[in-house]
């Protein structure tokens, strides 16, 4: 769990166009600069979750001893107009 001074990087395993996702298309390369510049864990932003070797992912943030704060799912809603809430 998230804790008060915990800071986190949000991250894209695809390239996109969508807000300020730093190392979009590059996610091994942010993991790695996030671990360095000290963050606690990160955001994944997640356009498609099929489309990301889960097995990969668990061992480099395992390796990297990175916790996923929370998945994002803003360019779903952005690209598609898919979103978990509605009005």
């Amino acid at each position: 769990m998230m804790q008060p001074r915990d800071i986190a990087l949000s991250l894209s395993p695809l390239k996109s166009s969508f807000g300020s996702l730093l190392f979009s298309g590059d996610l091994e390369r942010g993991l790695r600069t996030a671990r360095s510049l000290s963050y606690n864990g990160v955001e994944l932003s997640l356009l498609d979750g099929t489309r990301i070797d889960g097995e990969w992912l668990l061992r480099i943030l395992a390796e990297l001893g990175l916790p996923v704060f929370a998945i994002a799912t803003g360019q779903t809603y952005h690209m598609d107009g898919y979103s978990l809430f509605a009005a």
